[in-house]
């Protein structure tokens, strides 16, 4: 879910965040889910492009943290130039742990790397705003997950062990 709205501060401009309702949350894929906290642990990135761009053809225009609350973030502001007024542009916000890199690219390569600790990474829907002839655009990201990657060699073990599993019973029949 993404409201958008118009504000009135520096043509060129998109503010993004979200809001108490649509709270961020991790899940460390074993049961336990919770609202972001400790201020400063989450980055948050605002990747935006032409409308109708895929997620991996966006590019990176503006960074936020989240803060003292619980579930929420504040990206701040990021420049949307290259884009003339009332033109849609797509966006998403991405978002990861902090120590994992200044960026979700390197982020995501940490977290395949299967380092320690687990770093958490989740990305909203794409959405779209229309750049404005005047002022800002405020954006509400909706909530979303962050979880850690799976390590590659558990989702191998645990296919080699339904294919056993498998081959086990059709042995029995």
């Amino acid at each position: 879910m993404v409201v958008v709205n118009i504000a009135t501060h520096g043509q060129g401009t998109v503010d993004f965040r979200n809001s108490p309702s649509t709270p961020i949350t991790t899940n460390n894929l074993q049961g336990a889910t919770g609202l972001i906290s400790g201020a400063g642990n989450y980055r948050f990135g605002l990747y935006v492009g032409p409308f109708g761009s895929s997620a991996g053809s966006l590019t990176l225009v503006g960074l936020g943290t989240n803060g003292a609350t619980a579930g929420q973030f504040n990206g701040g502001s990021g420049v949307i130039a290259g884009f003339p007024s009332d033109t849609q542009v797509s966006f998403q916000v991405r978002g990861w742990s902090s120590f994992a890199g200044s960026s979700f690219e390197q982020a995501l390569t940490y977290a395949t790397g299967a380092n320690m600790p687990l770093a958490y990474l989740g990305q909203s829907t794409l959405g779209f705003f229309t750049t404005p002839s005047s002022g800002s655009v405020i954006i509400f990201v909706g909530g979303f997950e962050l979880a850690p990657i799976p390590e590659p060699s558990a989702f191998v073990l645990s296919l080699l062990g339904l294919s056993l599993l498998g081959g086990l019973r059709l042995r029995r029949i």
